[in-house]
């Protein structure tokens, strides 16, 4: 069995699900106290796993002073983002990205039950999540995560280093992604599980 049939083997759907849930209940709206706590809540699941997880509360007034800051939609007092990274630097760095921040609801009304529950239903022969975020992006994130725990689980990096990081602010001008490179994030590839029916963009 090669090192990749091995890490396939270890990906677990129930855990990926559960961590997606949580994910999806927590209501991290652009811009409220959620945002932030949200990037809290991966840090200290982050260690908790043996990664080596950084939490970057960003110099709010710093980064707004430059002159290529992307600017913003919402009113803030924070921006918080976490990285986790494991591997060695005898190889490529590659750096999984996703955002937690997630739109207002809008018009409750418009709603079948809260915007935040994370149910599941069968469509079509087909399980689906509904709540906020679950697409755009928080899936993606959480299977970023899975795929770093299945490759650790089987010691599959020898040579190179990954960094998962969830940044704040990607839905109003993308202050996360920027602090965290003005802060010297920098890898050789990028790898963003946004929504694209399965595109490489």
């Amino acid at each position: 069995m090669t090192l990749v049939d091995r890490a396939l083997d270890a990906i677990d759907q129930d855990r990926l699900e559960q961590n997606l849930i949580k994910l999806i209940q927590t209501p991290s709206v652009v811009g409220t106290q959620a945002e932030a706590q949200i990037a809290t809540d991966l840090h200290n699941s982050w260690t908790s796993e043996g990664l080596q997880s950084t939490l970057h509360e960003l110099d709010l007034p710093a980064l707004q002073a430059l002159p290529d800051y992307p600017g913003e939609e919402v009113v803030r007092s924070r921006a918080v983002c976490t990285t986790a990274t494991f591997g060695n630097d005898d190889g490529p760095h590659i750096l999984l990205l996703g955002h937690t921040d997630v739109v207002p609801v809008g018009e409750l009304d418009a709603w079948h039950d809260d915007p935040f529950s994370a149910r599941i239903e069968t469509r079509d022969g087909q399980r689906v999540m509904l709540g906020r975020g679950t697409c755009d992006m928080k899936a993606g994130l959480a299977a970023a995560w899975e795929a770093v725990r299945a490759v650790v689980s089987v010691n599959g990096i020898t040579k190179g280093r990954v960094t998962l990081a969830s940044v704040c602010g990607e839905e109003d001008g993308g202050i996360g992604a920027f602090g965290l490179i003005k802060n010297g994030l920098r890898a050789d590839f990028c790898v963003i599980p946004e929504p694209t029916s399965l595109s490489i963009i």
